[in-house]
């Protein structure tokens, strides 16, 4: 990744170029805090706690303000989008405490596996992504 992006010795597609790793780098990061998630989610089950702990959403929201202001970029936006993400987080929990018992609990690759290969279900002809080994997470 380049560090440095001075549009006056940049082109368009270089810059563009940019973007493209940046927003691979984003779903990446997507990836890998959700599967993170999904595990928090397991240790929950197995330790009988509830799925929602609202102090620690809020340590999250704190947290991406503080990242945000840090980084000089818009606390607002940062927060709508951790937010998105923590509610994106509970359904996939709740989808685990659901399904739990329809595979192997011990199994963390079967939820990362439907975590990262769901967008590709149904679709005549294609095969998962191939992803890097957990133990990359």
């Amino acid at each position: 990744m380049s560090s440095n992006t001075d549009p006056d010795t940049m082109s368009l597609d270089e810059l563009r170029t940019e973007i493209k790793e940046i927003d691979r780098e984003i779903v990446e990061q997507i990836a890998r805090r959700t599967y993170v998630a999904d595990t928090i989610a397991q240790v929950k089950q197995r330790q009988n706690l509830p799925t929602v702990d609202e102090k620690q959403e809020q340590q999250v929201m704190s947290r991406a303000g503080e990242n945000a202001r840090q980084f000089d970029v818009d606390a607002n936006l940062v927060k709508a989008v951790f937010r998105l993400l923590i509610e994106l987080n509970k359904i996939e929990q709740n989808e685990f405490t659901q399904t739990e018992g329809q595979h192997d609990d011990s199994d963390f690759e079967w939820e990362y596996h439907q975590l990262v290969a769901r967008p590709h279900c149904g679709q005549p002809g294609s095969d998962p992504p191939q992803h890097p080994p957990l133990s990359r997470l």
